[in-house]
Order: structure tokens, then C-alpha cells, then sequence
């Protein structure tokens, strides 16, 4: 059985048979809200006690509820047809995503694969892009480097330590005494981690290849990404044997390493990253997934704000000296404190606890003076939301003003709104990439 609901939808507790449903309450009971997705338990899938029902979360993606019994759960994006890859993309572009890409999206390669809707996930394709995307960001901080044993016989030489019981048995019994085998290390790039992750990348760039359309106009960034990585390479081989998979260890202190090998695996495993497809069902096999999109949203709009503005003028996640209060974004010519909330409600509306979030940041003494630069206390800081809107939205922010609000308030930036029942409080929507051959219906 499996369940498919999209972000925020409930999922009504007596609609589900007595087996799975004590399965979601024994795998939820004392969980808690977790930054790291790789511990995040059924896609951060709540229980409201008022309404008896589950509640999905801002995550997207396929848990297993019970393998046993074949259970699953798959979350859709609220919006239809969303486009996911050139999100992931568009985020890659920041200097910031190291920070947050652990937040951002996780696959469960270990895990066995749930049939996910083929028409809701292009998954083969974003998954190829955020890998090459995780080994760019190994060549931009360099390649790791380790100790490889190598066994030579030497010709009038000594390297490293003598192999004693080789060198008796084939040289001194041959009277060859000037052939000495040896067994030495050399500290080098050719090592087990960088072969797997350059096997991988063979293997990607056949993908792009065979599949230049699921790309579309991103072909040309990700071709020219792959080719600068494996120039980057080109001291390290591709000779990987599936035994030797089993052997790679995993650094913690290498970020970029711990979560490209395990896709890197999963591709050369797969040899070019094959889903499973089912077609008479419409489905596809992969292994457990899951994307945080407030996450992906505001990754999404960081980019567009500093390509328009520069990282000077764009502050991202600025925090209070106490380290309880963390911005999202600030312009500073502005002095505008900036929150993006990836939320239906403001299309229409607002959310009151946005707003007391955002003014009390306005009013806290620390943002004004030591992030903000205001030193008048009779100035009012005024804030903005930044929400999804494909109606009302900026695309992005290359046709924005250097300004967007004058000093009493007044909008400069046309496509800002004014929240009226508050003062200088503001709401700007931004439309997001989608793709119209991916829709609800399929």
C-alpha cells in the first residue's frame, strides 16, 4: 500500500487500515524536528490531535512506512509542476550552499527503492545534477589526497621496506641480488575516494549524453561542469572494482567526500544511474529521497538577490550576538530586514506569526545597530516576505531598482505590496521555475 498526499494535505488517521496507522504512531511517538534530514523520520509528518489525522510537512519526497509490508509514503509539491532541477541549479550558483546542502536534499542510497509517480519526479536527471554539483564543490576547495601502497621490484635500490621473503625466494635463489621488490607509499591523488567519484563522473557524462532533453537549457551548465571536474582528475584513475566499493571510508571531515560517495556508489552500481521504471504503472524505483523546499526556496532566492545586488549589499542569515535570532536576508541600503516564507497564505493574505516574527527582529537592538548600521531610535526598520506568487511575482531581480524604498516608506520597487495594517511591513511574491509537462495529472 502507499500513500500520496502533497505538502501540507492531512492524511485522515481512520482512512488508513489499524496496521499502518499504528506503524505512523509507533515511528512518530517522541520524534522530534530535526535540521538534519538524514535523521528526519517520515518526512516530517506530524499528528493533529484536534483533527485526528497526519499532517505533511514542508518536505517532499518517499519514506518507507513498513517494508515489511510493502508501506510507503510519497509527499508531492503543493506546486503542480514545479521544477526542481532548475531550483537546484540556480542554488548551486551561491557560495553559501555548502553550508546548507545537508539541509537541503538527501537520498537514502542504502535503503530499498519505493515507486514514486514517473510523471511527478524527474529524479534521474536532478539526481545527476546535484552529484555533479557536490564534485564541483570538491575541485573548488581541492582534492583530497592519501597514502598509496605500491609493490615494485627495484633495480640497484631501496624504496620503502624490503620484501624479505620475496627477495630470497625470487632474487637471491636466482642470484639476482641487484632486483630488490619493495613495498613503499606514495602521498598522491590516485586513491580510492577520488577513482569512485571520477568512475561516477564517466558515467554522468554518458548520461547527459543519452539524455540531453531531461536537461533542456541546462545541458550546456552541467556539460561544462562534468568537463571541469574531470580535468580536475586527470591525475586520478577509473579503475574501480565492486569489492574495493565496500571498502571506501568516509571522512566526516570531508563534507563534499561524505555525501558524493554515496551517490558515486549508487551510480556506478547502477552503472549510469538506470532507474527502475515500471511503465504500465506510471511509477519509478528509487531509493528513499526527500528535499527540504523552504530550504530550496530560499537557496533559490539568494542567488537571484546577490547576482542583482552583490554579497556587500545582501546579507544571509545574520544572527544576534546571543545567537537566538537568525535573518534570513537584509539589504542594507534599505535597511530592510527580508524573511522568506514559502507559504500559500500570503498569495492572498498574511500570517500574523510572521509578522510578530519579522517585528521583533526590527526591534531588536543588536539587528539595528550592529547588523542594520541604525543608531535612530525613532526609525522605524521596515520588513519584507518574500513568498512563491507565479501571478503577481518578480522572476527575478535583474530589472529591480538599487532602492526599493524611500526613507518615510514609500515604495520605489513597483511589484512591492503593502501589508496596510501594519506599519512598514511589505510582501514581494516570486515566481519559480516550472515545468507544464509535469503536472498532477501526469
Amino acid at each position: 500500500m502507499q500513500v500520496i498526499r502533497k505538502e501540507h494535505e492531512s492524511i485522515e488517521r481512520l482512512s488508513l487500515d489499524s496496521h499502518l496507522r499504528q506503524s505512523i504512531f509507533n515511528r512518530l511517538v517522541g520524534k522530534r524536528n530535526t535540521d538534519n534530514l538524514e535523521l528526519l523520520d517520515l518526512l516530517g509528518l506530524k499528528y493533529d490531535i484536534q483533527n485526528d489525522a497526519f499532517i505533511a510537512n514542508y518536505y517532499v519526497g518517499s519514506a518507507w512506512i513498513d517494508k515489511s509490508k510493502d508501506c510507503s509514503l510519497v509527499i508531492l509539491p503543493k506546486y503542480d509542476g514545479l521544477d526542481f532541477m532548475k531550483m537546484f541549479m540556480t542554488c548551486f550558483e551561491n557560495k553559501d550552499i555548502g553550508n546548507y546542502v545537508e539541509k537541503l536534499f538527501y537520498i537514502n542510497v542504502n535503503d530499498k527503492p519505493i515507486p514514486i509517480p514517473q510523471d511527478q519526479f524527474k529524479i534521474e536527471p536532478l539526481t545527476v545534477a546535484y552529484f555533479i554539483n557536490l564534485v564541483s564543490e570538491i575541485v573548488n576547495q581541492g582534492l583530497k589526497k592519501d597514502f598509496i601502497i605500491y609493490s615494485e621490484t627495484l633495480k640497484g635500490k631501496v624504496k620503502g621496506k624490503i620484501l624479505f621473503t620475496e627477495y630470497l625466494r625470487h632474487q637471491v635463489a636466482k642470484k639476482r641480488y641487484d632486483k630488490i621488490p619493495c613495498s613503499y607509499q606514495e602521498y598522491e591523488y590516485d586513491c580510492l575516494e577520488n577513482r569512485v567519484i571520477k568512475k561516477a563522473l564517466i558515467l554522468c557524462k554518458r548520461y547527459l549524453i543519452r539524455n540531453k532533453k531531461s536537461f533542456a537549457k541546462l545541458e550546456t551548465q552541467i556539460e561544462r561542469m562534468v568537463d571541469k571536474a574531470l580535468v580536475a582528475f586527470r591525475n586520478v584513475g577509473d579503475d574501480v572494482y565492486q569489492w574495493e566499493l565496500e571498502r571506501i571510508h568516509i571522512n566526516p571531515i570531508f563534507k563534499y567526500y561524505k555525501l558524493a560517495l554515496p551517490l558515486a556508489k549508487m551510480i556506478i552500481l547502477n552503472q549510469g544511474l538506470h532507474v527502475n521504471t515500471e511503465h504500465q504503472k506510471g511509477v519509478q524505483l528509487f531509493p528513499p529521497f526527500i528535499i527540504n523546499m523552504p530550504i530550496l526556496f530560499e537557496l533559490y532566492v539568494l542567488h537571484h538577490l546577490r547576482n542583482r545586488y552583490g554579497n556587500e549589499e545582501i546579507g544571509y542569515q545574520k544572527r544576534t550576538s546571543d545567537g537566538r535570532n537568525i535573518l534570513d536576508f537584509i539589504k542594507l541600503n534599505d535597511k530592510l530586514i527580508i524573511d522568506t516564507k514559502y507559504k500559500k497564505a500570503w498569495e492572498e493574505g498574511e500570517s500574523t506569526d510572521n509578522i510578530r516574527q519579522l517585528s521583533g527582529y526590527a526591534r531588536n537592538n543588536d539587528v539595528r545597530r550592529r547588523i542594520l548600521n541604525c543608531y535612530d531610535e525613532h526609525f522605524v526598520c521596515p520588513c519584507l516576505i518574500l513568498y512563491p506568487n507565479n501571478e503577481r511575482g518578480v522572476k527575478d531581480f535583474e530589472s529591480a531598482p538599487e532602492h526599493w524604498l524611500d526613507d518615510d516608506g514609500t515604495i520605489i520597487f513597483d511589484e512591492i505590496e503593502r501589508v496596510d495594517s501594519y506599519q512598514k511591513f511589505y510582501k514581494l511574491g516570486v515566481k519559480l521555475p516550472y515545468n507544464t509537462s509535469l503536472t498532477a495529472d501526469g
